[in-house]
Order: structure tokens, then sequence, then C-alpha cells
């Protein structure tokens, strides 16, 4: 049997790294610069990077400087935990 399963939850991704019976796919969307979400009903293999709930929130109706300032805070932490990896690469080239 197939099941689909569909999350959030991005840890839920390392299964496949540990399973080959567990394949991700993910459904791709653009975001234009007014933030509006434009879904492109394909789907794609491997793990999605982009992070749209808070988006879609907004898009809701949900208060937007609460929604802005979170979609603020999210992006910082995208970017220290991408400085944080660097680091994390430098230091092992620099061990080998």
């Amino acid at each position: 049997s197939i099941s689909i399963i569909t999350t959030h939850f991005k840890e839920l991704t390392n299964i496949s790294k540990h399973n080959s019976q567990f394949i991700n796919y993910y459904f791709p969307v653009k975001i234009d610069t007014k933030e509006k979400i434009e879904f492109l009903y394909t789907i794609k293999k491997g793990v999605s990077n982009q992070y749209i709930a808070l988006y879609l929130l907004k898009e809701q109706g949900l208060d937007k400087i609460l929604i802005d300032k979170a979609i603020e805070n999210q992006k910082q932490l995208i970017e220290t935990k991408k400085t944080i990896e660097l680091k994390s690469i430098r230091k092992a080239d620099l061990l080998t």
C-alpha cells in the first residue's frame, strides 16, 4: 500500500535518511513582492525549504503587525541557522 502524509514538522523528513521506503516530496509555491502566495500545483522530489505558514495566516486576515513581526523573527532564525551551518562546514574543512 502507498500512504501520503503531509506535515509541517520538518524533523519527520529525516525518516527518509534512515529508511529508503520513505521518499520526501513537496509542493513549491511562489511568493510575490507583495507577499502573496501563488500555488503552482506541482509536486517535486525532496524537502521544501519554504516557510509559508505565516504568509497564509496573513492572507487569512490575522493581525498584520503580529504576523509581520513573526515573519521578521523567522527570517532572522533562518539566517542564524545558515550561519551556524556554514561555520560547522568550515570547521569540518579545517579538520580534514
